[in-house]
C-alpha cells in the first residue's frame, strides 16, 4: 500500500512547503477491509495531524488499498479538548477502535509542556472518521509523573473484552507499558491505573530492548 500514490489533494506526502509526513500508528477494522493511518507533518504545528482511511478490496491485503477519506481540522480544540491547540504542538501518536467501529480512541502528546492524554470519540457511522465526535465526559490524562511518568505515550491496545487498555510510553530515556482497567468496556469515563508504568529497561537483556 503506497501511501503517496493517491490523489494530490489527499496525498500523505503532499505537505505544505514540501515537508514530509511522519506516520505514527496504524489500525485495521475488525473485518480487515479498512486500514487507518495516523500521521502528521514533520516539524509543524497547526492542523497537521490527521487520520487517513484506506479501503481494502481483499481483507488484510494492503496491496489492494484505495484511499477513502481523512479527518479535517483534527488539531482543533473541538477534537483535542485543549484551549491551547492548535497554537501549541499537540501531536497525535496513537489510535485504536472498539470492536464495531463506533468508537475511536486517540493518544495525544503535548510537545514542550509534556504530558499525554487518551481521548475517546464516537462515530455516528461505524469506521467513518469524518463523523467522529469528542466524548467530553471521558478520556484519561496520562499526566507528568501522576501515572508513573507515562508522559510520551503512543501505541494503544485493548483487551478482547474492551475492559483493559495497554499503552506504550517513553520518557527520560526509559520505555514502559501502562495498564488501565475500565469499569465498562471501551468506556474511559471510569478507570483505574492497574499498572502505572512497567519499565521495560528493567528487564533488558542483550539483543532485546
Amino acid at each position: 500500500c503506497n501511501l503517496d500514490e493517491i490523489p494530490k489533494a489527499n496525498n500523505l506526502y503532499d505537505a505544505p512547503d514540501n515537508k514530509e509526513h511522519t506516520v505514527y500508528d496504524l489500525e485495521f477494522s475488525h473485518d480487515g477491509t479498512k486500514l487507518f493511518v495516523a500521521a502528521r507533518v514533520v516539524n509543524s504545528r497547526e492542523d497537521d495531524d490527521d487520520i487517513y482511511r484506506y479501503d481494502l478490496s481483499v481483507p488484510y491485503d494492503i496491496s489492494t488499498c484505495q484511499f477513502a477519506q481523512q479527518t479535517t481540522d483534527l488539531d482543533d480544540e473541538t477534537f483535542t479538548d485543549d484551549s491551547d491547540s492548535p497554537s501549541e504542538d499537540i501531536r497525535l501518536q496513537g489510535l485504536e477502535f472498539n470492536n464495531d467501529g463506533t468508537k475511536v480512541f486517540l493518544m495525544w502528546f503535548k510537545n514542550g509542556a509534556g504530558g499525554a492524554k487518551l481521548l475517546e470519540y464516537t462515530l455516528s457511522t461505524p469506521y467513518d472518521i469524518t463523523s467522529l465526535q469528542l466524548v467530553t465526559t471521558a478520556g484519561i490524562d496520562m499526566g507528568i509523573g501522576t501515572t508513573g511518568d507515562g508522559r510520551n505515550s503512543a501505541g494503544i491496545r485493548f483487551s478482547a473484552n474492551g475492559k483493559r487498555i495497554f499503552i506504550i510510553s517513553h520518557s527520560n530515556g526509559s520505555e514502559g507499558i501502562s495498564q488501565i482497567s475500565l469499569t465498562n468496556a471501551f468506556d474511559t469515563s471510569s478507570f483505574v491505573m492497574a499498572v502505572s508504568y512497567t519499565h521495560l529497561r528493567a528487564h533488558e537483556t542483550r539483543g532485546n530492548l
